[in-house]
């Protein structure tokens, strides 16, 4: 719908009594109004939304909003709509956000694929990301030096459901920020890599991470033939140089620092290196299968990095130690965590803190690891119940009555059963859903990434059928929270966020 329309609306309203100059805003449907998403960007004014049919769609110069707050949207998704630049995304084609954009400039549900210098540029602007698929960007490392997917400076933007795959850079292989305090609800880093950053690469930032997931990230050394030198690589997952960034209920799966060119160069911390005054928090968080060539197998602080570990699992390393704080200045902090099976050692070049403030060193007890079902078996000492803190460890609860490697173990009794919520990330309302097939005892409870009980919605007996349950989060902050289904000997939980 044009603008003209919306206008001349506008003022016969203001000549009723309404307040003049009041103008609503319009939206523009691409290709019906505009060729290209550009040109309808180009003509919104603030608070406008573009609409995007299903198709792919070059960017042939580029999209830029600057401080207005604008809405661009997909109208069937990532899966049907994708965004490409007309030379491969060399150059100026890709998509920036700059100049005061707040919150409420969004960009959603999009796949944007293959822009050599990568997709997205932010600079001094905070907008909303939601439901973008970001990949293979950046995929000559020469050609995105920061950020393969995403550049960022002295930006706040929040991103729900951003999934990146495969993105390359030398430094962040997905996103890489300066400044800032980004946000990420729900979102999923996997297979990017860099020399710097396989996947998230921070100087300076206080970034959250909530409910994220980190798999198969890769820091690579690497030879440039440029400048014909040799690269050290840090940090498979994440690298932080000062700032406080904070991981809750996230995961990170086989991250890895790898010595790929062998050349006197050193591959540092498979999920994470951390330096120079960087003051990272991980809450609730399950770190696994990392492995780094040199050092820091799963996490390596140095150069006065001080690290915070609050009911985190860090198990499983495959090469390189488990936690390693390497220099004087360097520190770790841990309470209620466990840290276990980790080759070259749970803790290297610091005191071991098992048995100290609730830590213990103990099998997790996941339900089926070789599948990456890292939820936990009856009896795990990461349930509240298996260790003194009385608190979940780890990004998961209860999944399983016996993990798959235990032979001859008798299946869960009663079958599955499914728990939905609806709508997810939400606020403050959210609903949740499930179906038991014959009348039973039920219980429904929300814990937050600590395991402390937040409110039991259901504890009753039910009919057989399907059943409904609000859940209003009004009173409590932003963050992940679980809610855990009973029904009988069968459970379910599903993990949901609250975005205020």
């Amino acid at each position: 719908m044009r603008r003209r329309v919306r206008a001349v609306a506008a003022m016969a309203l203001a000549l009723s009594g309404l307040e003049a100059g009041w103008v609503s805003a319009a939206e523009y449907v691409v290709p019906t109004d505009f060729a290209l998403i550009e040109e309808a960007v180009a003509a919104a004014a603030h608070g406008d939304t573009v609409t995007v049919l299903p198709g792919e769609h070059l960017i042939v110069d580029f999209l830029a909003w600057g401080s207005r707050d604008l809405v661009v949207r997909s109208l069937s998704g990532p899966a049907v709509t994708t965004i490409r630049g007309v030379n491969g995304g060399s150059g100026w084609d890709h998509v920036i956000i700059s100049g005061g954009a707040t919150q409420a400039s969004v960009l959603e549900g999009f796949t944007l694929a293959e822009f050599l210098e990568g997709a997205i540029d932010i600079n001094d602007a905070s907008p909303t990301l939601r439901n973008l698929v970001i990949v293979d960007c950046g995929v000559a490392a020469d050609f995105a030096p920061y950020g393969g997917g995403i550049y960022c400076e002295n930006g706040s933007p929040v991103l729900i459901g951003v999934r990146f795959i495969s993105n390359e850079a030398l430094t962040g292989g997905a996103f890489y920020c300066s400044g800032g305090s980004p946000t990420f609800f729900g979102c999923t880093f996997e297979s990017n890599w860099a020399v710097d950053g396989g996947a998230v690469y921070l100087s300076t930032s206080n970034a959250s991470f909530v409910a994220c997931d980190f798999i198969d990230n890769d820091a690579r050394t690497y030879f440039s033939w440029d400048s014909l030198v040799y690269v050290d690589g840090h940090g498979g997952a994440v690298n932080a140089f000062r700032g406080a960034p904070s991981f809750g209920q996230c995961r990170f799966v086989h991250n890895r620092a790898r010595d790929f060119v062998q050349h006197d160069t050193v591959a540092l911390g498979g999920c994470g290196y951390f330096t120079y005054q960087s003051a990272p928090t991980f809450t609730g968080c399950t770190i696994v299968e990392s492995g780094a060539s040199t050092l820091g197998g799963a996490i390596l602080a140095t150069v006065g990095a001080q690290l915070t570990f609050s009911s985190t699992i860090i198990a499983f390393t495959s090469e390189g130690g488990g936690l390693v704080v390497e220099g004087a200045t360097a520190g770790a902090t841990l309470a209620c965590c466990d840290v276990y099976g980790n080759n070259g050692g749970d803790y290297v070049g610091m005191d071991d803190p098992t048995g100290q403030e609730g830590n213990i060193s103990a099998n997790p007890l996941f339900c089926d690891p070789g599948a990456r079902e890292y939820t936990l078996a009856t009896g795990s000492p990461c349930l509240p119940a298996g260790n003194g803190c009385g608190v979940q460890i780890g990004a998961h609860g209860e999944g399983c009555a016996w993990p798959t490697a235990v032979e001859d173990a008798p299946a869960p009794a009663g079958g599955g059963v499914a728990l939905d919520c609806h709508p997810n990330p939400f606020n403050p309302t959210t609903a949740f859903s499930f179906e038991i097939p014959t009348p039973a005892r039920v219980s429904l409870t929300v814990y937050d990434v600590t395991g402390r009980h937040v409110q039991s919605l259901v504890d009753a007996d039910l009919p057989a059928g399907p059943h409904a349950v609000d859940f209003d989060g009004s009173g409590l902050g932003s963050g992940v929270y679980l809610a855990v289904l009973r029904i009988g000997e069968r459970h379910a939980e599903r993990k949901f966020t609250l975005v205020k």
